[in-house]
């Protein structure tokens, strides 16, 4: 079972770990907050600190889809030459609602464009990795032709046992359905910390869970 971790800047090269500059100096309930609102460039940030890496073979990478001031051709191509081939959503409009989400749609940011954007990148040899929020999202994202599905729980906040039970019992209903459509799907769950995998692991034993894997929030020092 693989573990990806979210990280604002790493040290070492590793294929493990997805980079996030923008995740710099926040804790993991403030990474969501990021995801919606990103303080600061997000692909410049990116961009800047792959360059600043010493090594960056097969890098995993996050984002911002639709970037009205980068050529997304240029882009892609400039990912790869540093040594980039995963590339992710985040920060991402997967959790916008009601006014705001339709305000967004309005200028063409949406999940579908998001999904449509990183299913592009695949004409550079990047393969796209989506986080998906909700059942139609995932469906959006797998008839775009991805093949790596990233199932966001949700915001950070406390919930009574019962709840999060439910949480969980309902990501087990997302991922059935999605690897119905089809089986050859990598779904990976995001948590938020490692209690959080413990718990998803506990309720569903590895031995027995169809996931490929999870990618967690953490920081590299």
């Amino acid at each position: 079972m693989k573990i990806l971790t979210m990280v604002s800047h790493s040290k070492n090269n590793s294929s493990d770990q997805i980079l996030c500059p923008i995740l710099k100096g926040l804790n993991s309930a403030q990474s969501d907050c990021a995801i919606i609102i990103p303080a600061g460039n997000a692909n410049r940030l990116l961009l800047t600190a792959l360059a600043n890496k010493k090594n960056t073979a097969n890098c995993q990478v996050a984002i911002l889809c639709n970037d009205p001031f980068i050529d997304r051709d240029s882009f892609f191509l400039e990912l790869y030459s540093l040594g980039v081939r995963i590339i992710s959503n985040w920060p991402s409009s997967i959790f916008l609602e009601q006014s705001f989400k339709k305000a967004m749609s309005n200028i063409g940011i949406h999940p579908e464009s998001e999904f449509e954007y990183l299913a592009q990148a695949t004409s550079a040899g990047l393969r796209p990795q989506a986080f998906i929020r909700s059942l139609e999202q995932g469906k959006q994202a797998i008839k775009k032709g991805i093949k790596d599905i990233i199932i966001h729980p949700g915001l950070n906040q406390s919930l009574t046992q019962k709840a999060h039970d439910a949480v969980l019992d309902s990501l087990q209903l997302m991922i059935e359905a999605f690897l119905n459509i089809d089986p050859a799907l990598s779904i990976y769950i995001y948590q938020h910390s490692q209690k959080d995998l413990n718990a998803y692991r506990e309720r569903y034993p590895e031995k027995t869970s169809p996931i490929s894997g999870y990618v967690i929030y953490g920081s590299v020092e």
